[in-house]
């Protein structure tokens, strides 16, 4: 988990995060995201909604075994966040391959 902290922190800070999961729908709907993270304690229907998004714009994404309180202070927030869209290519890929090894 250490090493996604790290992606993220620099995906952070290339200003290449979108939090939410209503911007994040949109952002794949627009082609801006490579890569969606999701809270291990999203709700389903979020799950849902932001799997089903991905798979028909085939954007790869991932379910943390983080909560959503963790992935908001990975991206500097107090406040949880369910889903993180990654907008920088080389982090985000990194991210989908350490995802993809778990």
């Amino acid at each position: 988990m250490a090493d996604i902290k790290n992606y993220i922190g620099l995906c952070k800070a290339a200003g290449g995060v979108i939090a939410g999961s209503d911007l994040v729908l949109n952002a794949v709907r627009g082609g801006k995201v490579v890569c969606v993270l999701i809270a291990k304690d999203a709700s389903p229907r979020t799950q849902k909604q932001v799997t089903n998004k991905c798979t028909f714009y085939n954007v790869k994404y991932g379910v943390t075994d983080a909560d959503s309180y963790e992935l908001g202070k990975m991206i500097g927030k107090s406040a949880p966040c369910a889903v993180l869209g990654l907008t920088g290519k080389g982090p985000a890929d990194a991210v989908v391959r350490l995802l993809s090894q778990n």
